[in-house]
């Protein structure tokens, strides 16, 4: 496969926390249209991350790994706002170089989504 690069813009997620003996391992699968995209899991800062990659064209599925102490933030964005944008970028053997989760673009100023937010 050759470099590469995909948006997308998600709009369902699915959260599972798997627990294997003393190890729990987290993981967050991706939706876009009903089809699934991606996966980012989270591990214990004390291992080492796998290389995030991307699987063969053309679906570009994508593997992002994050540390634990990422996961209340990714949650909560994903949570309270709306749309989310996750942009993928990959070398030519298929490690992911650059990504991002982000609002997408145009989002309105103190919107207040979510509950408990001051009014």
């Amino acid at each position: 496969m050759s470099a590469g690069s995909k948006i997308i813009i998600v709009d369902k997620y699915h959260l599972t926390h798997n627990v294997t003996g003393v190890r729990t391992l987290n993981y967050i699968l991706l939706y876009a249209d009903e089809s699934h995209v991606g996966q980012i899991s989270f591990l214990p800062k004390d291992e080492a991350l796998p290389a995030s990659r991307v699987s063969a064209a053309p679906d570009s599925y994508f593997y992002l790994y994050c540390y634990i102490d990422r996961y209340q933030e990714i949650i909560e964005t994903l949570r309270y706002e709306k749309p989310i944008r996750v942009s993928v970028y990959w070398d030519d053997e298929d490690h992911v170089t650059s990504s991002n989760l982000s609002t997408y673009s145009g989002e309105p100023v103190g919107e207040q989504e979510g509950l408990g937010v001051p009014t």
